[in-house]
């Protein structure tokens, strides 16, 4: 209970850092508003913009961390909310259809997982390319992060390899351990490859649903 309870607090650490971002940039909009109502075009603006960006990551979030993301999510659904985390244009996403396809429940959440992951392992920028390849009885899933120094850094690594005790994860390394036992939950390992220099995969094997 100790650890569950542990990962949930470095979870919820996490999320409302993200968050607080677009949601002040939101009040700031509207201070900006009040303060100089000749800039209304651009303060209107700005809270307009950062309100989709929250409202994204809160659509994201609920299928990566909530209960929905337990249930079937269509590979179209996934590649629909993913589009928050790439609101900068730092990191680009590609993403091979996958309509028809089906993934079983939990493995929406997972692919939303490893798209956190991939980001994380693009300091510098640079690109993601989902897959889904329909398999006899499953689904091949790669996410391919390419782009200058494309790694995890020691400690994401370490957490998504569950090296370190939970009580050691922090808000920044929280996420990979959670991806981690995502993966567990099928049976399976997250273990990055590096089948070029500048590029880092993750890939996972799902039943087909």
């Amino acid at each position: 209970m100790k650890t569950d309870l542990s990962v949930a607090d470095f979870l919820a650490s996490r999320l409302c850092h993200d968050l607080v971002g677009p949601i002040s940039a939101v009040g700031n909009g509207l201070e900006l508003l009040a303060e100089n109502p000749q800039l209304e075009e651009e303060a209107v603006a700005l809270a307009r913009r950062s309100a989709l960006r929250a409202g994204a990551l809160v659509q994201f979030y609920r299928l990566a961390f909530g209960n929905a993301g337990n249930q079937l999510v269509r590979p179209t659904e996934a590649q629909a909310v993913a589009q928050g985390l790439f609101h900068d244009g730092r990191v680009r996403l590609e993403w091979a259809s996958g309509d028809g396809l089906g993934l079983p429940a939990g493995g929406g959440k997972l692919l939303l997982n490893m798209l956190m992951l991939a980001v994380d392992a693009l300091p510098r920028g640079g690109r993601i390319a989902v897959t889904l390849t329909g398999e006899p009885n499953s689904v091949l899933v790669e996410v391919a992060a390419s782009g200058a120094e494309a790694r995890f850094p020691e400690d994401i690594a370490a957490a998504l390899a569950a090296v370190h005790p939970p009580a050691d994860l922090n808000p920044r390394t929280v996420q990979a351990f959670y991806a981690g036992r995502l993966a567990g939950g099928f049976g399976l390992r997250l273990e990055p490859t590096h089948p070029n220099p500048g590029e880092l995969m993750l890939r996972m094997r799902l039943p087909a649903v």
